[in-house]
């Protein structure tokens, strides 16, 4: 233990060299450690050590040596017990924790650390750390609220996708109705229009191309061209030569 870390020791009460080598001791196996709340005696000694007023740069230089880096386990509980320094002993004091054996101490954190909890009406260490740091009266403020917030929250996503849903349904419905105002295609009345205006050349040129469009055609689609044709001709010709009668026929 550096000299610094010694000077900060009391005649009364329990040592700082023996927080720091029970930290040490837990910090080597504190991924094993994890049955039996074991972050709560860790966390209870980050505690303990906060107490004395030992700076948290010596004591990381005192745990993992000079330049050294502190675990991650150390810097969760010592964030932990910082945070509920002030809230966790509840009508006790520092000064009486600070007075007692290192045992006695650590006795009185860990029933601190469980009474808190259940006052604070959380069970693991991860509900505990979001809180620790509050009152019973404020972490039953902070849950109403986050109970108020995700009612809130709920409620807006279900009127969202509500409303979503009634769009796409209003928008169905629209497409649908143009679909069915919309008239059918007239095939023949397009190709009358388009040749409208348009000139001796154009016109043989399109029926040309006409012409190899039906010897590109099936026979049944032949047939029902040739059927089309004489009915039209049946209909509108003024004066059927016999050739032409018979095509009509």
């Amino acid at each position: 233990m550096t000299a610094a870390l010694a000077s900060e020791a009391k005649a009364s009460g329990y040592q700082t060299s023996t927080v720091i080598a029970r930290i040490m001791d837990m910090d080597v196996d504190a991924v094993g450690n994890t049955e039996k709340a074991a972050w709560k005696r860790y966390m209870g000694l980050a505690l303990l050590a906060i107490a004395k007023s030992v700076d948290k740069k010596k004591l990381i230089e005192a745990i993992f040596g000079k330049g050294g880096k502190p675990s991650k386990t150390f810097q969760n509980m010592y964030s932990m017990a910082d945070k509920a320094r002030n809230t966790v002993l509840g009508n006790r004091s520092w000064d009486e924790v600070r007075a007692m054996p290192i045992d006695a101490a650590m006795d009185t954190v860990m029933m601190s650390i469980n009474s808190h909890m259940s006052s604070l009406e959380v069970t693991s260490k991860n509900d505990y750390d979001k809180v620790c740091n509050l009152s019973p009266s404020e972490a039953a403020d902070k849950r109403e609220a986050d109970k108020k917030a995700k009612a809130e929250a709920e409620a807006e996503a279900k009127a969202k996708a509500e409303a979503d849903a009634a769009a796409a349904e209003q928008a169905e419905a629209t497409a649908k109705a143009e679909a069915e105002a919309k008239p059918e295609r007239d095939l023949v009345r397009e190709t009358f229009a388009s040749l409208q205006g348009a000139g001796p050349k154009e016109i043989a040129q399109i029926f040309g191309g006409l012409g190899m469009l039906l010897m590109e055609l099936d026979r049944e689609t032949m047939i029902a061209v040739h059927n089309e044709l004489g009915t039209i001709l049946a209909n509108t010709a003024k004066d059927v030569t016999p050739g032409t009668a018979q095509i009509a026929a």
